[in-house]
């Protein structure tokens, strides 16, 4: 849903994502974004992703908090901020994404 958002085609992202774990030059240290808002943008919708299977893991968790930390957000900003998803997720059913109030 987020690369048909963004306008990639599902061959690009379904080679891609075959292609991701073999590749070398991948790290799993997150990145740093330049821009604060297309940081928190990610935060958001990386959570929506995490929990797409309705299980949030350790590990995701920890990525997304460490992603949020380099790009200079605070360890309590991340997890109201999660908390606050976790709510509005159980009164809601929404299934966009944040990166979709911006586009356009």
């Amino acid at each position: 849903d987020v690369a048909q958002i963004l306008g990639f085609g599902h061959n690009f992202v379904d080679t891609a994502m075959d292609e991701l774990f073999g590749n070398q030059y991948i790290i799993a240290e997150p990145p740093r974004f330049s821009n604060h808002l297309l940081a928190e943008i990610f935060i958001r919708d990386g959570m929506r992703v995490a929990f797409a299977n309705k299980v949030l893991h350790l590990y995701e968790l920890q990525w997304l908090a460490r992603f949020a930390v380099n790009n200079n957000f605070s360890k309590q900003w991340f997890f109201i901020e999660l908390e606050q998803y976790l709510d509005k997720s159980n009164q809601t059913h929404e299934n966009s994404f944040e990166i979709q109030k911006y586009i356009n």
